[in-house]
Parts: C-alpha cells; sequence; structure tokens
C-alpha cells in the first residue's frame, strides 16, 4: 500500500504526464491511496478530472478522515507541514499500528523527515518512478522522457538521482 502526498498526484498528472503510470502501478499490485485532504488540496487543480477518473476506476482509493485528535498532535509536533503531509502520516500511524505493509509517498523535505521521526516507512515519486523501473514496467525510452520531463518542471530532485533511473537498463 502507497499513500500518496499532494506532490507526488501533481507531478503523475500534471509534469510527467503519468496517469498511465499510476494504473501500471494498481494493475501490478502496487496498491495507491490518498487521503481526503489530499484529494481536497488538488480539487482546485486542472488535475482533478484525472484524478477522480483513477479514484472511479479504483486505480486511486481515497481513505476517510484521520482522527481528529491524532492530526492536532502531529500539527503541534510537526508545525510546518501541510493538511496532505499530515494525513499521509496520520494514516501511516495507523497502519503501522495494524501491521499492514505500506509507504508513505512523500516529496518534500520535511514531510519525509517527519516519517522518518515517527519511523514510518517513506519514499517519494521518485521511489514511484524506481517501481515502475525495476519491475520492467516501462522501458529506456519511457524512462528518458520521464526523466526529460521532471527537468522541465518546478519538481526539484537531485540531477545524480534522475540520471541513476537512466544509467541501467530497463526491459
Amino acid at each position: 500500500m502507497k499513500i500518496l502526498d499532494t506532490s507526488v498526484v501533481i507531478l503523475f498528472l500534471h509534469d510527467i504526464d503519468g496517469k498511465g503510470y499510476f494504473t501500471l502501478l494498481s494493475q501490478n499490485n502496487h496498491h495507491l491511496h490518498i487521503p481526503v485532504s489530499v484529494y481536497d488540496e488538488v480539487l482546485d487543480s486542472s488535475q482533478i478530472h484525472e484524478l477522480d477518473t483513477l479514484i472511479s476506476r479504483n486505480v486511486i482509493i481515497k481513505l476517510a478522515c484521520n482522527d481528529p485528535a491524532e492530526e492536532k498532535a502531529l500539527r503541534t509536533r510537526f508545525p510546518g507541514l501541510g493538511n496532505g503531509e499530515i494525513n499521509v502520516l496520520c494514516w501511516g500511524l495507523k497502519l503501522k499500528r495494524s501491521g499492514a505493509r505500506f509507504f508513505c509517498v512523500i516529496d518534500e523535505k520535511l514531510g519525509r523527515s517527519a516519517a522518518t521521526k515517527l519511523d514510518l516507512p517513506v519514499t517519494g515519486s521518485i521511489g514511484l518512478i524506481k517501481i515502475l523501473k525495476d519491475d520492467k514496467l516501462l522501458n529506456k525510452e519511457q524512462l528518458t522522457r520521464i526523466v526529460e520531463d521532471i527537468r522541465k518542471s518546478p519538481f526539484r530532485v537531485n540531477e545524480a538521482v534522475l540520471r541513476s533511473l537512466t544509467d541501467e537498463q530497463a526491459h
């Protein structure tokens, strides 16, 4: 199970035209979920129609609201985090308590740091792309296009990390 933060959804649906990549992940047993707060953050963007389509096809599952007391405790402990990150972390804590296997998928440094402090497994958008690569769901040309699209986008990532995506041959 992967719990996606808003920046992940925006990168895939806007910057790299990755609606199909979400579908590939879902079809290959990488269950994708978003908290309601992430949906609400995407609601005012041009990506909402695509996100609604993915939700209606059960590619991405929208999660219910979290415990308000737990949200408040996380907001107090990590005041720099947005609603999406807070709710991804809340779901992470809930899943950790249940013993489920999951990843919090957060790109922002503060959110990733908070997940680490809470001992939650964390990855980011690049981690999802790496899954696509490692599972041989993308070919070399697709990976190259993704890396070029990321370079042209407002998304910021270390150049060495981007190069590592295309260094090894995909299928």
